[in-house]
């Protein structure tokens, strides 16, 4: 791993105190060139302090222009670009997937804001500048597209990956994190993260399937900025800000995709098996809108490739793939 530079440890440390105020003792300790200067770079780059009368220094919010390179030293590699406004990262991410082939894999693109922000079967994704963590990953996986079997795995993989992100970056709070398959991340019942995946063939590499995964995560939003079109799916929303946890936006990113990587590599029985810790539908009832019509069914498990298992009114067994079905 590259050494880092000294903003990034002064930043990594003011991250991981919070809204804790750190010491300048032990925020300067092993910076190269000194504490001054490492705070003068970051503010260059956006970042904005507070200096309590004791002459703590706490993180006010992290700036766009640290991201980038925060990012990319905290994961170790990979390529991330940060975009003040874009219409969608999952277009960016597609575009690099389809020009570089396997070469763009593993690829972030994040967004402050997102003109044209999408969610799953159509629906918009919406939330103000500065109040959420968004960005697309690219991913190319061996053999080509293999349907909706190809989906549901990635999904699976993004879904617990952000829960259990999330679940870190929120305790102590005595609140629960679960995922409402197939996409929707809740706290305490309510929506606070969605995930969209998109998948296609790649021209330029016959033998591998993309798949463009869209992530956005409410961090900072406040009730008064909750508005009709973020609650059109009839889910109730919340952020990590409204369950007690003030977050900067830069410190759920890490976490998140640190998690993803993880997932991505893991085989299908873990992925089920943290599903199932922090599934909201396991052995219960629900009403699934499926092919065309609604279905009343009991959740028996989930497979990685054919998606939700349950049991229909007859006592059959079915199998639902989340790209074709959703819960009512």
């Amino acid at each position: 791993m590259v050494e880092p530079v000294a903003e990034l440890v002064v930043l990594e440390r003011l991250l991981e105190a919070g809204s804790q105020p750190v010491s300048r003792h032990a925020l300067g300790q092993n910076v190269p060139g000194g504490l001054r200067r490492a705070l003068d770079r970051l503010g260059e780059a956006g970042c904005r302090f507070r200096t309590t009368e004791a002459g703590q220094v706490q993180l006010v919010a992290s700036g766009l222009g640290s991201w980038a390179d925060y990012l990319r030293w905290h994961l170790g590699q990979g390529r991330v670009d940060v975009y003040r406004s874009t219409a969608t990262t999952q277009e960016v991410v597609r575009r690099l997937l389809e020009a570089q082939g396997p070469a763009a894999s593993g690829a972030v693109v994040i967004a402050d804001r997102q003109t044209a922000g999408r969610g799953r079967l159509g629906r918009r994704w919406v939330a103000p500048p500065g109040s959420a963590a968004m960005f697309s990953y690219g991913w190319m996986g061996p053999g080509p597209n293999r349907g909706s079997g190809f989906i549901d795995r990635i999904m699976l993989a993004s879904s617990v990956a952000v829960a259990d992100a999330l679940a870190v970056l929120i305790a102590p709070q005595p609140v629960q994190v679960q995922i409402k398959w197939p996409n929707d991340i809740q706290i305490d019942g309510r929506k606070v993260a969605g995930i969209l995946v998109e998948t296609f063939n790649s021209l330029r590499a016959a033998d591998r399937c993309g798949a463009v995964i869209g992530v956005g995560i409410n961090v900072t939003l406040r009730r008064d900025q909750i508005t009709a079109a973020m609650t059109a799916s009839g889910a109730e929303v919340t952020s990590l800000a409204m369950c007690g946890r003030s977050l900067d936006r830069l410190a759920v990113l890490a976490e998140v995709l640190g998690q993803l990587d993880e997932a991505l590599e893991q085989d299908g029985a873990t992925l089920v098996a943290r599903w199932r810790r922090r599934s909201v539908l396991k052995s219960q009832p629900v009403t699934v809108r499926h092919a065309g019509r609604l279905m009343r069914v009991e959740v028996v498990d989930l497979d990685p490739q054919e998606g939700l298992i349950v049991r229909t009114g007859d006592g059959s067994i079915r199998h639902l793939p989340g790209a074709t079905t959703s819960i009512a």
